[in-house]
């Protein structure tokens, strides 16, 4: 630098030729000095090796790239590679970012990569979308829909988002979910919410019905039916909320926001009058994009589901169905509208003819459901006898 002279010159040509160069950014590192999708010998300027990607970000020993959709193509892709090796760890299929460029000039890129927090932040300028990704796994944690983001940053946990002359910062907040929450015909849910810190906080618990409007149910020592409550909970205290039974089956999930970290419980209650005849919990279910649960039967013991879409978007859910061999038998595509609400049992997911066709015994049928969502849901899966609930079955994530 102090002659001004070049130490090297690399022409980049191991990228691939769809590649868009005009406004990339470089990231330099001891090693390794990362153009595009390119990764160079910081010593020769020699390619170490290069991958698919116009924008990039490098964090946690990961390459993130970023390829924009091409005029024509309804898709673009992200991709994170071991920032040594480049070899492929995730790759995640988006709606075209911008195929043509129609608002931003090609100078300022669309989609702006911010990875911080274990979060890959991303604009999708086509869906007019800020979303997150886990940077593990590359699964949609959350997505917002804010028009005409021109940059992002984070700091400090915030996520700063510019519009033109305005600024706008997102702080963190603490959302956990029941997929199911019922009332009626002999089922009533108690909630159970945990402070996990010493400090006192305030909650505020919403019910919401099948087709994501409000959800009034009546509860425990509140005159009439209430769809939102606020909750105060001291330091390291529980609260508990019970849904009671009025006659007419009412069924949706919930939601409970809160200024500091809760864990919950909800407890489904079969009862006969007044006393319960059985019970059976479940722990409040974070969002995900893939999951895997055990299912049982169509007979005395079967396997029930409730899922709930978190995102003010529609999911595009696909459901499979796997024998005990892990052999695919079923697969079925459904969509699932904002906030809205499914409780079934799991071959009730599928086309009956489709299932007819299979001659399989469904009553002795023992496998796995998998099921995949281009957005963050919540899912919970419970263990039934004669259409009662009696336990739960763990679903399974994918691995952070």
């Amino acid at each position: 630098m102090r002659t001004g002279k070049p130490l090297w010159i690399s022409a980049l040509t191991g990228l691939p030729p769809e590649t868009a160069l005009f406004g990339s950014n470089i990231i330099p590192t001891e090693k390794l000095v990362y153009v595009a999708g390119c990764a160079l010998d910081a010593a020769t300027g020699e390619a170490a090796w290069s991958v698919p990607g116009s924008n990039i970000a490098l964090a946690y020993g990961r390459l993130y790239t970023v390829s924009e959709g091409k005029p024509g193509k309804e898709e673009g892709t992200l991709w994170a590679y071991d920032a040594d090796t480049g070899e492929l760890l995730w790759e995640r299929i988006e709606p075209a970012f911008n195929p043509i460029h129609p608002i931003y000039p090609p100078s300022r890129p669309a989609y702006f990569p911010v990875v911080a927090d274990n979060f890959f932040y991303f604009y999708n300028v086509r869906s007019e979308r800020v979303r997150a990704l886990d940077t593990l796994t590359g699964t949609l944690v959350w997505s917002v829909h804010r028009p005409g983001v021109q940059a992002m940053a984070v700091a400090d946990g915030r996520l700063l988002l510019l519009f033109g002359k305005k600024v706008e910062v997102w702080a963190p907040r603490s959302e956990i979910y029941f997929p199911e929450v019922a009332s009626g015909q002999g089922i009533t849910t108690l909630i159970t919410l945990n402070n996990l810190s010493e400090k006192p906080t305030t909650a505020t618990l919403s019910f919401v019905a099948e087709d994501g409007a409000p959800l009034p149910l009546p509860v425990e020592g509140i005159a009439g039916d209430v769809s939102t409550l606020t909750l105060s909970l001291s330091g390291h205290s529980t609260k508990t909320v019970q849904v009671l039974d009025r006659g007419e089956f009412r069924g949706g999930w919930a939601r409970v926001v809160s200024e500091l970290p809760l864990r919950g419980t909800a407890i489904f209650q079969n009862r006969v009058g007044e006393e319960i005849v059985t019970e059976a919990g479940v722990a409040d279910a974070p969002p995900t994009g893939s999951a895997n649960l055990h299912v049982r039967g169509a007979g005395t013991f079967s396997t029930a589901l409730a899922l709930a879409n978190i995102a003010d978007e529609t999911a595009q859910l696909n459901f499979r169905l796997l024998d005990a061999e892990g052999k695919q038998v079923a697969q079925q595509a459904s969509e699932l509208p904002p906030q809205a609400h499914i409780a079934r049992f799991f071959n009730e997911l599928f086309d009956a003819d489709l299932l007819a066709g299979l001659q399989l015994d469904w009553t002795n049928f023992e496998g796995s459901l998998v099921i995949e969502s281009d957005l963050p849901v919540s899912i919970t899966s419970l263990r039934t006898k004669n259409g009662y609930l009696i336990s739960s079955f763990p679903v399974g994530q994918p691995v952070r």
